[in-house]
């Protein structure tokens, strides 16, 4: 934030996941991760927990209202970021979705295809992705239906 000149920014130290729990939290410097399946990268790191909380449970609690865009990225995590966050993302007010999918580190009865539908479920009407090495960039939009 201070390298960037930014001054409207909140930095707060919490994990979206899909409880609201502490969850342990694996890997070094600028490399971290969640998922327990790419928790091998980082064998020899320490593990840390960190709170985590439910994000419609967090966003209700703290009063912030509905955003317009989010953006995730979670390193095999998405599945369970985006159920924790389905009320927020249902919401009309919210139109656009930006995330990295990260099929070879997402639980094993997950795929890529489940977390699309999922957006799609969520009111997203026009979606396009782009692969960029083993990940897939989505943006996903709420466009209103023509009459």
């Amino acid at each position: 934030m201070a390298l960037n000149g930014l001054r409207n920014v909140t930095l707060i130290q919490l994990a979206l996941g899909d409880r609201n729990s502490e969850l342990p939290i694996y890997g070094t410097g600028a490399t971290a991760t969640m998922v327990p399946r790419a928790a091998a990268w980082h064998a020899n790191s320490p593990v840390a927990a960190i709170p985590a909380k439910r994000g419609d449970d967090w966003r209700e609690e703290t009063g912030l209202p509905i955003p317009r865009a989010v953006k995730i990225d979670v390193e095999g995590a998405e599945f369970g970021v985006l159920t924790c966050l389905e009320k927020t993302l249902a919401s009309p007010l919210c139109e656009l979705l930006c995330l990295e999918i990260h099929p070879s580190l997402m639980p094993a009865e997950v795929s890529a295809e489940v977390v699309v539908s999922l957006v799609h479920s969520l009111g997203f009407t026009r979606a396009e992705s782009r692969a960029r090495g083993s990940e897939i960039h989505l943006i996903a939009e709420k466009v209103p239906a023509q009459s």
